[in-house]
This record gives C-alpha cells, sequence and structure tokens, in this order.
C-alpha cells in the first residue's frame, strides 16, 4: 500500500502546477517480473499566477481549460525481464519490459488505455571496453469513450487530460533537447511560454544507438566513468496528428559526454546537437544532472 501527496512544477514549460494526491495498492511476484497495480490519484492543475495583476494568470488558454481537479481510477499491469549486468550503466545484457494501463473502471472521470514497452541490449565488443547499445521505447495512451468529462476534439475523438500525456526532451528521453522541449503546443497568441505552452502527446517513440567505453584515466576509471558518443531519434504527437508524421517530423540528435553510476540512477555530463528539429522546439545543447533511462 503507499499513500503520498506532491505539487510537480510544470511552470517553465507549460505555465502550471499540479497538485497530486495518490493511494495505490502494489502485488508483485517474488522474482519482480510481474507487478499489478490499483491506484486512485486525484490530480488538479494550477495555472501559473501572473507576476504583476493580482487573480490574473499567465496561462495558454490551452492550459486554463484543462485548470480542474480530475479523479483518476486505474489499474496497472507491468511485466519486466532485466537481465542486464547492471541495471544502471549496463555493459551487457538485455532488458525488456511492457505496461498496459485500464483507466476508467469505477469511480473517477477520465477514461483511457495506455500502453508501453521499452527494450535494450547492450555488447561487449572485446576491444578496449568498448560496448555498443540499443535502446528503445514507445508508447501510446488512447481515451475512450466513457465518463469524459471534458468533451471531445476536433476528430471527434474524446481528449486525454494534459496529466495522462506523454512528454519528450531531456537526459531521460531525447538529449539535445529541453525536458518537454517538442511535442505538441499551444499556439503563441494564447499566452504562456514564450513558444507556446507544452501540451504533451498521445503517441510517442523513443530510439538510442550508443558506444561506451572507459575514460582512459586510471582515477577516474576507478570510480566508473565511462565516455558515451549516441545518436537519438523520437516523436511526440496527439492523436489529431497523421500517423505519417511520426517519421516525416522525427526529431534526431547525436552528441558525446560522460556518464557514471550513483546508486539507482546515472549521472551524465553531455553536449549534443540537434539535426532534425521544429522552430517551436527547445534546444538544450548542454545537458548536466541524473538520468534514469535504459539507454
Amino acid at each position: 500500500c503507499e499513500l503520498h501527496e506532491d505539487t510537480l512544477n510544470y511552470e517553465r514549460t507549460s505555465s502550471l502546477r499540479e497538485k497530486v494526491q495518490a493511494l495505490a495498492f502494489h502485488l508483485t511476484t517474488h522474482n519482480r517480473r510481474h507487478r499489478l497495480t490499483y491506484e486512485m490519484v486525484l490530480r488538479d492543475i494550477l495555472p501559473r499566477r501572473h507576476l504583476s495583476t493580482p487573480f490574473a494568470y499567465d496561462a495558454s488558454l490551452s492550459i486554463m481549460r484543462e485548470a480542474t481537479p480530475s479523479l483518476k481510477s486505474a489499474f496497472k499491469y507491468k511485466f519486466t525481464d532485466d537481465r542486464q549486468n547492471d541495471s544502471v550503466l549496463p555493459t551487457d545484457g538485455t532488458f525488456f519490459s511492457g505496461l498496459l494501463e485500464l483507466a476508467g473502471l469505477g469511480v473517477g472521470d477520465v477514461a483511457y488505455v495506455k500502453a508501453e514497452v521499452a527494450g535494450a541490449t547492450h555488447k561487449s565488443l572485446g576491444i578496449g571496453g568498448i560496448c555498443a547499445h540499443l535502446s528503445g521505447v514507445v508508447g501510446v495512451v488512447r481515451p475512450t469513450s466513457w465518463r469524459m468529462r471534458e468533451g471531445v476534439g476536433e476528430e471527434g475523438v474524446p481528449m486525454t487530460r494534459f496529466s495522462d500525456r506523454y512528454v519528450l526532451g531531456g537526459l531521460q528521453t531525447l538529449r539535445g533537447f529541453g525536458y518537454s522541449g517538442l511535442g505538441p503546443r499551444a499556439a503563441k497568441k494564447e499566452g504562456g511560454c514564450l513558444k507556446g505552452d507544452s501540451l504533451g502527446g498521445d503517441l510517442k517513440y523513443v530510439a538510442t544507438a550508443a558506444l561506451t567505453m572507459p575514460v582512459p584515466l586510471p582515477l577516474l576509471d576507478k570510480f566508473g566513468l565511462r565516455w558515451q558518443v549516441f545518436a537519438d531519434a523520437g516523436n511526440l504527437l496527439p492523436w489529431s496528428a497523421p500517423l505519417a508524421s511520426m517519421l516525416s517530423d522525427m526529431r534526431l540528435s547525436c552528441g558525446t559526454g560522460l556518464a557514471m553510476s550513483v546508486g539507482v540512477a546515472r549521472l551524465e555530463l553531455n553536449y549534443s546537437l540537434p539535426l532534425r528539429k521544429k522552430g517551436s522546439d527547445f534546444e538544450q545543447r548542454w545537458q548536466f544532472g541524473l538520468a534514469a533511462h535504459i539507454g
């Protein structure tokens, strides 16, 4: 059983904060390969306040439309098969996980089906400690027609809420772009962030190819520091976008940097160059921080 309360800050990218109160029950097999979860979550979207005008908001109309409390009741099933020699900075082995989530049964005012698969493979090349890595993740959230208070979108399809959509960009997903730096945005004329508030998307994918090797300095190698070169590709779309644009609007970046294991995450310092981008994207070439992506 798990009970927690938190406030998530998205003011830099989406002009909002989200207050979350959650109750969850978990059933996990002894080998941790299977996990069944039921959760009830109360979410409240709080638009950013205007700095100089009392009682006014500084958020886009798209965000203001979602500024109401929402109750989610969902069942989740997750399968994990982790055969990596290290869960944080692996050099050999494979990883696979699958997630299926169904929201809208019982209480609650949102309804959707969400599915996500992720995988990775790592192989030592036997030359100077060099290792090759391939990884990827695909996620889809599909709104369903029952208990959808928000109405329908332009195509007559029930809409998901901001709280349930994917975001893309940053160290953990697509390097070379800022956190939530790509994907659907509100129009600039609606207000909010300079390039338009990030709204999140319903379909995402990310693929990574990388080479890593020990740093050729004995002192740094002792701490497990590895040098890496990588290429990332991905995209994030709403249901209203043509499926063909998943590839035609694909973002692509390449870069190099350093990575080391720090507990349950990895610390990375990277320089990335976006090779394919759109004018509304936020670039972030230098990135430093904790990452937990499977690549």
